[in-house]
């Protein structure tokens, strides 16, 4: 049986979801492949999806912190005007 084309990126993007909490099982039911494919995989690009896994979660962290940092910068902005308002009035 002629193995399907499946990308390099879709690989890692099985492995990360094995991260995420999917059980292998689950992943190779709905891959269609067998546990012997999916550890080919993992041995092959585990480190690369290890990796991708770690820069997409510090990506939510930063965010994360971005609109934290928005929602304070328009609050300060805000409160700078009203204090101009009150000086001023």
């Amino acid at each position: 049986m002629k193995e399907k084309e499946i990308s390099i990126k879709e690989k890692i993007l099985v492995i990360v979801s094995l991260f995420n909490g999917k059980s292998q099982q689950q992943i190779c039911d709905e891959m269609e492949i067998g546990p012997l494919t999916f550890n080919r995989w993992r041995e092959e690009y585990g480190e690369t999806a290890d990796q991708f896994s770690q820069l997409m979660n510090e990506n939510a962290r930063l965010r994360k912190m971005f609109v934290d940092l928005s929602i304070i910068n328009n609050v300060l902005t805000q409160l700078v005007e009203v204090t101009k308002e009150v000086k001023s009035g």
